[in-house]
């Protein structure tokens, strides 16, 4: 657009300048016009003058060129003879000038009509872009106007899906809330027998140890955080019995056992059926979403629900050591262990810095391999690396005697990602 404005003006100007220089060469034949025919007016009366000064004889038997040869330059006849001459010869110069002048403005005429040409040929461009560029607009137009339509009917549906999940939880009957409180009561008749259950198996366990004369340190174990209450298979949605009030948060995620299943801290092979998100809260109930399940396994109504990191009593600690590859793709990054720690916060847990006596829990990574002393001992890269090497595999077992110990459960990644319901987003 810029090039056929610039164009466009280029045209002008040049028509312009064509145009002031046609006047001008105009004007100037009409001045040689003027002087040619003062000049030829003044030798015409020269010329009369000369007849009248010579005698008829004279006249009769001579001509000019022989009058103007007998009286020489001196006399009269021989200065009008000279002066009629110079005339002639100003009248066929100045002839000479007319007729290059107007070959001028003729060359200057057909340059003006080519500018011409060209101006009206870069105006037809001009008006063609302008066109394109309105087509263009109006297409743009077009749709970006569909674009708005299509994202508010989004908007609009993304409400109506919101209106009715607000509905769902909030449109709960007497009925409903009967039925609720019911099921509720069951959970908790059967939380009450299987901790009397369980009471009961580790008293038996310690007589039949105090018989075989030993103590065997029982397993630790983990209580269930929460119980399903209802299950909506067809939008994989659980309803929950624990909510705000327990403390729990939006994108918790739990893992969900069988309701008589007696989760163990240690057991590496224990493995819940499925994995669940919340995704609603309220006062003392919430809603979780389905996020995964083992093949052919349901979700029932009485299964529990364990975060080993969440419980709305106390706060538990934890302290990472190690490389982490929560991507199981053979490479350890250093982000996983932030990932790691992210989900700790998230379900109320905290960080130890260091093993103590107050930490619950100790997460390991990847065991480190006892590294191989380099045989050239004067090369330093090699020397450093090994140290380093050294240095983590002593640090990883006294870390693991420690926890030993001190009795602190051990958890490597598979079995910690377990227990807090790991999954990825």
């Amino acid at each position: 657009m810029a090039r056929v404005r610039s164009s466009n003006n280029g045209s002008m100007v040049g028509m312009v300048v064509f145009g002031v220089a046609s006047f001008i060469f105009l004007l100037l034949s009409i001045i040689l016009y003027s002087q040619t025919g003062k000049y030829q007016q003044d030798a015409s009366a020269a010329a009369a003058e000369l007849n009248q000064v010579i005698n008829a004889g004279e006249k009769g038997s001579a001509t000019l060129a022989e009058v103007q040869a007998r009286e020489g330059g001196g006399t009269l006849v021989g200065k009008l003879l000279a002066e009629v001459e110079s005339l002639r010869n100003q009248v066929q110069s100045l002839q000479g000038q007319v007729l290059t002048q107007t070959n001028k403005l003729e060359g200057a005429e057909t340059a003006l009509m080519g500018q011409s040409e060209a101006a009206a040929t870069a105006q037809a461009g001009y008006v063609e872009a302008q066109k394109s560029k309105a087509d263009l607009e109006a297409a743009l137009r077009t749709e970006v106007d569909g674009l708005s339509g299509k994202v508010q009917a989004v908007s609009a549906e993304n409400q109506r899906l919101n209106g009715l999940i607000d509905e769902q939880i909030a449109g709960l009957d007497s009925s409903s809330r009967r039925l609720f409180d019911e099921k509720q009561k069951q959970l908790d008749e059967l939380a009450r027998q299987l901790a009397d259950a369980s009471n009961e198996n580790g008293a038996l366990k310690d007589a039949v140890d105090a018989l075989r004369g030993t103590v065997v340190e029982s397993p630790a174990v983990t209580l269930p955080d929460a119980r399903v209450v209802t299950v909506n298979n067809q939008e994989q949605k659980v309803f929950l019995d624990i909510g705000r009030e327990d403390g729990l948060r939006l994108g918790m995620a739990f893992n969900v056992f069988d309701p008589d299943d007696l989760v163990k801290i240690s057991d590496q092979a224990g493995q819940g059926k499925a994995i669940v998100e919340i995704i609603n809260v309220d006062t003392d109930k919430s809603v979780g979403r389905i996020v995964s399940s083992q093949p052919r396994v349901r979700v029932t109504e009485g299964d529990a629900l364990i975060n080993v990191v969440y419980d709305p009593n106390r706060t538990f600690s934890f302290h990472f050591f190690g490389q982490f590859d929560l991507d199981y793709d053979g490479k350890t990054e250093a982000r996983d262990l932030e990932r790691i720690e992210a989900i700790v916060a998230r379900s109320g847990g905290v960080l130890a810095d260091a093993l103590s006596f107050d930490t619950d829990y100790l997460v390991l990574g990847s065991e480190p391999a006892y590294p191989s002393k380099p045989d050239d001992e004067l090369d330093l890269v090699k020397i450093s690396a090994y140290r380093v090497a050294l240095e983590n595999f002593q640090a990883y077992q006294d870390l693991l005697g420690t926890a030993q110990g001190l009795g602190i459960p051990v958890l490597n990644q598979s079995r910690f990602l377990d227990l807090v319901g790991y999954f990825e987003r």
